[in-house]
């Protein structure tokens, strides 16, 4: 639990830091280099990760075999809402929609850098209280 309470902390500062990118596009540039919907779509996205790196994590405190599945699965569900999303904002008519795409794809690059940066982590943390434990295993023996 504690750990899960960890990554969260982890995606509100990230949003955070985010946001203040964000509001400094918003409010001391005078011309505006992110599209208008730049705040929904943070929002968006941080929901997005919170949904992802629940799943991911699922497949973390399971069995090996399964992580596999548990991480494509939310590989495809991040692909199938975004692709929603942009098709959706698009579609109804959204003004300057290059731009829209644009705005859209740094977030969401953005978000995955540090979705993978924050499951490599748990991986070579993982990875090396396993080899503690093997070594501490052999050590007795």
């Amino acid at each position: 639990m504690k750990n899960k309470k960890f990554g969260v902390y982890h995606l509100l500062i990230f949003t955070l830091i985010l946001a203040s990118f964000l509001a400094i596009d918003e409010f001391l540039l005078f011309n505006k280099i992110l599209h208008e919907y730049k705040w929904y779509l943070l929002l968006f996205f941080a929901l997005q990760s919170l949904l992802t790196t629940y799943i991911v994590s699922q497949g973390l405190n399971r069995d090996v075999r399964v992580f596999q599945g548990f991480f494509f699965g939310s590989m495809l569900l991040r692909m199938f809402l975004s692709i929603g999303v942009v098709f959706y904002v698009v579609y109804q008519g959204v003004i300057y929609p290059l731009w829209f795409v644009v705005t859209f794809f740094v977030l969401y690059f953005c978000f995955v850098s540090f979705e993978i940066y924050g499951l490599l982590v748990k991986l070579r943390l993982k990875n090396t209280a396993e080899d503690g434990n093997n070594q501490h295993s052999y050590e007795n023996t």
